[in-house]
């Protein structure tokens, strides 16, 4: 599966802190997630990143993030 995460421009960041975390930590090589991830920017409003999904990988991508900018 390909779990896809809508982002707006400042969490691009956390979610690729989130995903070279958690090798950092085990000392593992990349993981699947990071090996696969891509992302679109529109340069205006909109991140879109997407990745394959791994039973290992869970704990580091198992999480949904939401930002509203009032503007």
């Amino acid at each position: 599966a390909a779990p896809e995460m809508v982002l707006i421009r400042g969490l691009l960041p956390v979610v690729l802190l989130a995903l070279f975390w958690g090798p950092s930590v085990a000392g593992a090589q990349e993981t699947v997630p990071l090996q696969t991830l891509s992302c679109y920017n529109d340069y205006k409003s909109l991140i879109t990143c997407r990745w394959a999904n791994t039973q290992g990988a869970q704990p580091l991508i198992s999480l949904t993030l939401y930002r509203r900018l009032n503007e």
